[in-house]
């Protein structure tokens, strides 16, 4: 296990073979685990080798500890730094004012960033509305470098987002229900290109 210089905020549930994490992760998607691995592949290639797996639970606290994924074409519009809490103001602000972006297409991609960014924020939005449906699926993929942290959300972005604006925007008053979700850790991480260091 990872070297731990911090406070342990999250409540670890035990080890896991990265293959539930996997079939958890095509569960969400409503995939089968070969069209999850290659459709997702730029995100799971680059995560390290040594990645030891973790079943969590969610407290409330533990949401506005999370960081988005660290991607710099439209996430980091919302919050470079990955705040969930600057990600719910910013996406408040740029649904009521849309920024002008260029019209340059992003790399690897077919969309424009203007595309891309009105996308996400509609997408966003619409998650924020089904925050309180039943059957939401509400498991989180998380990477951090020590079992300290940070946290970014490599998987589930959406729904993390929807739920800081539940519990800390939107309802604030109702009860937060724990949830099970997953943690990544390795000291590597800085080297995957979606964490937030």
């Amino acid at each position: 296990m990872p070297i731990n210089d911090g406070v342990l905020l999250l409540e670890i549930q035990g080890d896991v073979e990265f293959n539930e994490v996997l079939q958890t992760w095509a569960k969400r998607e409503n995939k089968t685990l070969a069209n999850l691995k290659e459709g997702r592949a730029p995100l799971l290639n680059s995560l390290p080798a040594d990645t030891r797996w973790f079943k969590v639970m969610m407290s409330k606290n533990d949401l506005k500890e999370l960081q988005v994924i660290n991607e710099n074409a439209c996430w980091g519009i919302l919050s470079s730094d990955g705040n969930m809490q600057a990600v719910a103001d910013n996406l408040e602000i740029f649904t009521e004012n849309p920024p002008n972006l260029p019209h340059l297409v992003i790399d690897g991609a077919t969309l424009t960033w203007q595309t891309y960014f009105d996308h996400l924020v509609n997408s966003l939005n619409k998650f924020r509305k089904k925050s309180n449906e039943p059957n939401h699926n509400l498991t989180l993929i998380l990477i951090a470098s020590s079992m300290c942290g940070p946290y970014t959300v490599l998987e589930g972005n959406h729904t993390a987002v929807s739920l800081y604006f539940k519990y800390f925007k939107d309802q604030p008053e109702i009860e937060f229900q724990p949830f099970i979700s997953y943690l990544g850790v390795s000291q590597s991480m800085p080297s995957c290109e979606w964490y937030h260091a």
